[in-house]
């Protein structure tokens, strides 16, 4: 269970260290020709594209030999002193080989100069980068932010020795909200962690707590009396891990991990490919910022149109459930009266949609500039604030209302356990068209399909979903 989330961070370090050492390349270049000329004799100054195929051969020459190296192994447990000493080795061997190169291609007129300071200063900053990653990930977790929630079931000696190893080793990322007392356990103490409950109250206490991932600690005996456990949390979508002191495995969608050497099995029905989760984050950032800089005129003019029309606020704020129940303030441009919220009462009866779910065509609350913000979805644009700040996602199924969510049955749970989107299967399906059964199965289909390229084709399609207004109310 730690390895997934090593990997996700290794792949980010490894472009920001691919982008630092274009930097550093270039850093060198204007330093050498730019600053040092006038004290220090330069070759003739050439164009710095004929330098550009060393760049070129650094970039995976570096990469290869940073993994090979360790440092793309997690850092949480490094000292910090042992940070220069693990920089200097990879990029001291990373210049003999491409000094070796340059040296067998006899390149003419290469600047030995350069290529000594494109190496000292892609050390200096890539060994910041690292200290700063460091530091920033035990902030973070002093703070107590960025951690997951974990449940473990069973007490006994090899549950609380992963629960030690998860709360001692805070770097970890994780937080063990508690336990649960196993079959035939009488309520038994877990030393310093909270008894929830007993196995039997497992789905009750999913229902009122935040939890993230579930750690069945049971004997092996026991695990086949805990399939309809199992299977309850897999209907919603929870990470579950099996601690796995054994050696085969009868789970589909399995695969092992370790805590402290402590063999874990973990059953996922919701996609966990580290890579392809890192990139559709680094997606979403990337389109959510240049989205908000290039519509700010448009954002502009909007606020005006909604002023000049109807007292209140520009934007709705509104609580929202996102990833596995978290709640979050969810942005929109106000397309109704100020006081739409204390309206919707009277309304109730007309409601159109099926399910926990309300939505009416000709809602009298809805106001001609709102209609139209409506009508091409531009009321949803300040979602672009909820995906940077990392809320929601471009694509994923749409934030419910907690008070919606109290009402789903089980199955509809699951599509909490993906971070909600802005558009998805059902906004370039029809949207309001559909049903909420409907509705509810197309976000199942989204999850259990997953990949970055379903992804592309549910942005492509809502491009002339919004343009045609198909559904929109």
């Amino acid at each position: 269970m730690l390895k997934e989330r090593a990997k996700e961070v290794a792949l980010l370090v490894a472009v920001c260290d691919s982008a630092l050492l274009c930097g550093a390349f270039l850093g060198a270049y204007e330093v050498r020709f730019r600053l040092l000329s006038t004290w220090f004799p330069a070759p003739p100054i050439l164009d710095i594209s004929h330098y550009l195929w060393l760049l070129l051969l650094s970039v995976p020459s570096f990469y290869l030999l940073f993994g090979a190296c360790g440092v793309y192994d997690s850092l949480r447990t490094k000292p910090l002193w042992d940070l220069p000493l693990l920089m200097a080795k990879p990029i001291a061997l990373g210049g003999l080989f491409l000094g070796s190169v340059i040296f067998v291609v006899q390149a003419k007129y290469f600047s030995r100069s350069l290529f000594a300071l494109f190496l000292a200063i892609f050390y200096l900053i890539t060994l910041v980068e690292k200290i700063t990653i460091r530091l920033s990930q035990r902030h973070v977790r002093r703070k107590g932010f960025n951690y997951r929630s974990v449940l473990i079931v069973g007490i006994n000696e090899g549950a609380l020795r992963i629960a030690d190893a998860l709360s001692r080793n805070r770097e970890y990322g994780f937080k063990v909200i508690g336990f649960l007392n196993g079959y035939g356990q009488d309520y038994v103490q877990a030393d310093n962690y909270k008894v929830l409950g007993s196995v039997e109250d497992l789905e009750q206490v999913i229902d009122r707590q935040i939890v993230d991932e579930i750690i069945f600690a049971l004997p092996v005996d026991e695990l086949a009396r805990s399939e309809a456990k199992i299977v309850k949390c897999e209907e919603i979508g929870v990470k579950i891990h099996i601690r796995a002191d054994f050696a085969r495995s009868i789970f589909a969608r399995a695969y092992l991990g370790s805590v402290s050497g402590i063999p874990i099995l973990t059953l996922a029905s919701t996609p966990h490919a580290a890579t392809d989760i890192v990139l559709k984050r680094l997606v979403d950032v990337v389109v959510s910022t240049l989205g908000l800089v290039l519509s700010a005129p448009l954002f502009a003019v909007t606020a005006a149109l909604i002023k000049m029309e109807s007292q209140g606020p520009v934007l709705f704020r509104q609580v929202r459930s996102g990833l596995n129940g978290r709640r979050f303030v969810l942005l929109k441009f106000r397309s109704m009266n100020h006081d739409a919220e204390h309206q919707r009462l009277a309304l109730e009866e007309r409601n159109e949609m099926s399910g926990p779910v309300f939505k009416l065509q000709d809602d009298p609350r809805v106001t001609r500039v709102g209609a139209w913000l409506r009508r091409i979805s531009l009321d949803e644009l300040p979602q672009l604030w909820n995906v940077l700040r990392g809320d929601m996602s471009l694509v994923g199924p749409r934030p419910p209302l907690p008070s919606e969510v109290q009402k789903y049955e089980r199955w509809q749970r699951r599509r909490l356990s993906m971070k909600p989107g802005i558009t998805c299967l059902w906004q370039v399906n029809g949207r309001n068209d559909i049903d909420f059964d409907e509705w509810m199965k197309l976000d199942m289909e989204y999850i259990d399909n997953w990949s970055l390229v379903l992804d592309f084709k549910i942005l492509a399609r809502t491009v002339p979903a919004v343009l045609f207004s198909r559904g929109a109310q």
